[in-house]
This record gives structure tokens, sequence and C-alpha cells, in this order.
């Protein structure tokens, strides 16, 4: 392509988008931005190399094999930053009206994906007594360490993985909040309402976590909750 601009006095980045590619940026060979100062009358030949998506498509099922509509999926890239390995969340991915699910935009790596059923609809359809279904990792774990890794080459559509949601009993966390009458009075009922407490478990790049609004007097109750170690 030709792209001829006005000059400028600042650098300028170069981007490149085209479907079912990954956006690319104008880098050098150690992958820094690369910033272009145009002098006036002055050409400049640049060459970007686009990389197609890669696509990771499935299924969500819940205890009994049927399909579930009723939960999102996570996807984590596993990347290596500041001498260890973590999890970066890389796309979500809705379950539609089949349990069907699909995540594209992604770049090539090794990949971890956990299945959140719709807390909320848990708790709204099944009785407190009864066994809920939980988080769960591919293809069918409660942690990463049971998890099966899935590795992604360049412009490679990998379908028919199968998420196999696992119930387990859930508990409630009741507490108060004590200090509530040092802090300014909410000058609306939107700012009110945004007071709440919330409990996390599991990893700390792919934690799973539940929340409950603060009643008037402080108090709380979180429902849902799966066995576990919160913060």
């Amino acid at each position: 392509f030709n792209y001829t601009a006005t000059p400028h006095f600042y650098p300028l980045s170069l981007h490149a988008a085209l479907p079912s590619f990954l956006p690319s940026l104008l880098v050098d060979a150690a992958g820094t931005a690369i910033d272009l100062r145009l002098a006036p009358g002055e050409t400049t030949s640049v060459n970007l190399k686009l990389t197609p998506q890669s696509v990771i498509s499935g299924r969500v099922l819940d205890a009994d094999g049927d399909a579930w509509i009723h939960g999102t999926v996570e996807i984590y890239r596993s990347v290596f930053k500041k001498g260890k390995r973590r999890l970066e969340r890389a796309n979500d991915a809705d379950a539609n009206d089949r349990g069907e699910f699909r995540a594209g935009q992604l770049h090539p790596g090794t990949y971890y994906m956990k299945a959140q059923p719709d807390i909320g609809w848990e708790r709204s359809y099944r009785a407190a007594s009864e066994p809920h279904l939980q988080p769960t990792w591919y293809p069918s774990s409660f942690d990463t360490e049971g998890s099966t890794p899935i590795l992604v080459s360049p412009g490679q559509e990998l379908p028919g993985l199968e998420f196999r949601l696992r119930k387990n009993a859930t508990y409630r966390i009741r507490g108060t909040v004590s200090g509530l009458e040092n802090l300014p009075q909410p000058t609306s009922q939107m700012m009110r309402g945004e007071r709440g407490v919330r409990a996390s478990s599991g990893s700390r790049d792919a934690p799973d976590v539940y929340f409950a609004w603060l009643r008037p007097d402080g108090s709380f109750e979180i429902q849902g909750v799966a066995s576990g170690d919160y913060d």
C-alpha cells in the first residue's frame, strides 16, 4: 500500500490489521516497536508481516454429559515473565444455545482453559444443599495441576475440545465489615450499591471469584462457594 502524510514533528507508529489475522505492529528484530520520523517529501518503505490467527473451539458439557449453555470459557496463555511461568488471560468465549464456544485471535503458544458456570444461575436454580457446577479446567479438573495444556500453532484451528463440568458441595461465607461509620456517606444510591466483599481462590493469575454486596448494617453473605482457601 502507499500512504502519503503531512510532515510530522513527532514519531509515527505503524499498525496493520486484516480479518482472520493477528494485528501487527512495526517492530525491529528484537520485537521493539519502531517509530517512524518523516521529513517533508521523504519516502520510506517498510515490511509488515501478519500472522494468521489461531482458533480454539468445542463444547461445554454438564456433569451428565449434556450440553451446558450457562457458562463462559476463559482462555489463558502460558508465558514466561520476570523469571517465572504464569498464566495470562488471552480471550473469553460464551457458550451458545448448543453449549458450543469459539475463541479466536490467539497467538501461537501453550494455553490452558477454564469453563466458568454462571454462579448466579446455579444459586437461583439449585437448592443450597445440592452440589453445584464448579469452575472446571480442561478437560475436567478443579485446578490447573490436573488440566491438559493445549499447544497451538500459527493459523491452526483446533476444534472439538470438550469440557465436562464437575459438581461439588457449596458453602456460604458470612461476616460483617466494621468501621463503615468512619467512611464518607455515599451521595447516591448507585455509590451505596458499590460496597461489597469479594472472595478469591486458586491461581493468582486465574482466580475463582465470588462476590456479595454489603447490607446497610455492614453484614454480608457470599453464597455458592466451593471448598478451598480464600482471600
